[in-house]
């Protein structure tokens, strides 16, 4: 994919960038090149301008990231078929949707496209230093099994008490059985 970025003219036709500030109110990223040319002064950039002064209403460094984020969820197309499919299997267990299923709902040109720009918003989400957590390698799988026999699930709780006394230093190196967390392993700043 070609990158556009560094001729200005093919971003004319954009539309600006939309932040929203954390008492909901909507308002323009002029960006840094509109701030260098004097079009805007500083406190413009991440603050409403009807609330300039007010310091709360300031977007902050995590909210700009989740609002990244939020646009790479808009792009990307297997975590909403991932959702769309867990959905439905929990209104009927029984249901024959697959994932492949879902995904031939958006034509592969689209696909593509969409796959493009969800990487590319994901590789600036990467470089953030706000890491993000995968809840799902953290705490194991979110979906139980339909049926656990009490012998396992006894087994399993006692394996994952005694990992839980062998204490810290260890704790940060062993495999965290499902239903466990393993807080050690979790770095930077989740907002």
């Amino acid at each position: 994919m070609a990158c556009l970025v560094s001729a200005p003219d093919s971003l004319q036709s954009c539309a600006p960038l939309l932040l929203t500030s954390p008492g909901g109110t909507t308002f323009p990223l002029r960006g840094v090149d509109e701030l260098l040319r004097g079009v805007v002064v500083p406190e413009h950039l991440l603050t409403p301008p009807d609330a300039l002064g007010v310091e709360e209403e300031r977007v902050s460094p995590a909210a700009l990231v989740n609002q990244l984020c939020h646009c790479h969820r808009l792009l990307n197309v297997e975590g909403p078929a991932r959702r769309q499919l867990a959905r439905i299997k929990a209104a009927d267990p029984k249901a024959t949707v697959t994932m492949e299923d879902l995904r031939a709902k958006v034509p592969e040109p689209l696909a593509r496209t969409l796959a493009a720009a969800a990487d590319a918003v994901d590789g600036l989400r990467r470089r953030s230093h706000w890491h993000w957590v995968d809840l799902a390698r953290l705490f194991g799988s979110l979906v139980a099994p339909a049926v656990v026999a009490p012998a396992a699930a006894a087994a399993q709780q006692t394996a994952a008490n005694g990992k839980a006394t062998a204490g810290v230093a260890g704790a940060s190196r062993r495999a965290v059985a499902v239903g466990g967390a393993n807080i050690f392993s979790v770095r930077g700043v989740v907002a």
